[in-house]
């Protein structure tokens, strides 16, 4: 930085003609093979002279608007609301898909998509679009040599799938982020102006006298092996200012809901299991393989005259367009 440059990362990553995600990845790979950190290098002298630095009111005008702004965007950018008609409507909560992976079941997947946009739901993808096990260093990249598609064929599909016309929001999975900036950057660019949030966002669907909000994240903090959904009953508990709780990741399917009479509010859960129906390391550690649930449907009636009638969850989507079209026509 002293030299002018950005940060080291890029100044490497341009001497070298590669993109600072690949600098990224190999300084991590020599920290996990060497137990190398770049703050073992010697020599620098970082130390400056008291008269060198700048006058903190110089500083202060520089950052003060600009943390302002920042705290500002990081604290409500994850929420955003829709303007609806009054009248029934669905929302459709993919379940991670680990579309390049040869366990992902992409015929469910198709039919679940096209069945959402013949029903004009409301797409709400949760995560893991792609394993990305090569981006996550060397001790995963051995297991996305075993998937039958290859990189750019597994690109191919996000891009077909961030480009489906039926998205409302984009969640970022764990395995997204590995791509690291670029991939995220790449992402946000097919999703076609489509808002991509960072592991969690509260939607909001507003009508003329009324509305109804998710919580949705790739995953909630709290497990139990007794309860799949403990993380989100847990987050409603402490949070409760949210209708439904939906969460994607471990690849289990379990749905529910309960009246809460002190806050005179009802809570809807949900968990998709997503569109990965073989798993050799469940197999292989002996956690159990679903094979449905693999996206979860809210159907909103604004109409019903009861808390509990508002909402209906469904973990078969055609199930959910069914009765969906029955509201409608009712």
């Amino acid at each position: 930085k002293e030299a002018g440059q950005k940060s080291a990362v890029e100044a490497a990553a341009k001497a070298m003609g590669k993109t600072s995600a690949a600098v990224h990845r190999r300084l991590k790979a020599a920290h996990l093979n060497y137990n190398w950190t770049p703050h073992d290098f010697v020599g620098l002298n970082t130390q400056k002279e008291e008269g060198d630095l700048p006058p903190f009111e110089e500083v202060y005008q520089r950052h003060a608007n600009a943390n302002a702004k920042y705290i500002d965007q990081r604290r409500n950018g994850w929420q955003r609301a829709f303007v609806v008609p009054k009248a029934p409507f669905g929302v459709f909560f993919c379940g991670d898909p680990h579309g390049d992976n040869k366990g992902c079941n992409l015929i469910q997947l198709r039919r679940d998509m096209e069945t959402a946009v013949v029903s004009k739901m409301y797409g709400v993808s949760m995560g893991d679009i792609l394993d990305n096990f090569d981006a996550a260093g060397p001790k995963l990249a051995p297991k996305q040599a075993q998937n039958r598609m290859s990189k750019d064929e597994g690109f191919s599909f996000l891009r077909w799938y961030l480009g489906f016309p039926l998205w409302r929001a984009h969640i970022l999975g764990n395995h997204d982020k590995w791509l690291g900036e670029h991939g995220q950057h790449l992402i946000a660019e097919w999703a076609n102006n489509v808002k991509v949030f960072d592991w969690m966002a509260r939607l909001i669907f507003k009508w003329d006298d009324g509305h109804f909000s998710f919580l949705a994240a790739h995953d909630f903090a709290g497990h139990s092996k007794y309860n799949p959904m403990h993380g989100l009953m847990n987050r409603a508990m402490q949070d409760g200012t949210d209708d439904a709780y939906i969460a994607a990741h471990r690849h289990n399917f379990a749905k529910g809901d309960f009246p809460n009479g002190h806050r005179e509010r009802h809570y809807w859960f949900a968990r998709a299991k997503g569109y990965k129906d073989w798993d050799s390391y469940a197999h292989l550690k002996g956690f159990e393989q679903q094979t449905e649930g693999h996206s979860v449907v809210a159907v909103i009636n604004p109409f019903s005259e009861t808390r509990l009638g508002r909402c209906h969850m469904f973990g078969d989507v055609s199930e959910g367009a069914e009765y969906l079209n029955y509201l409608r026509k009712k």
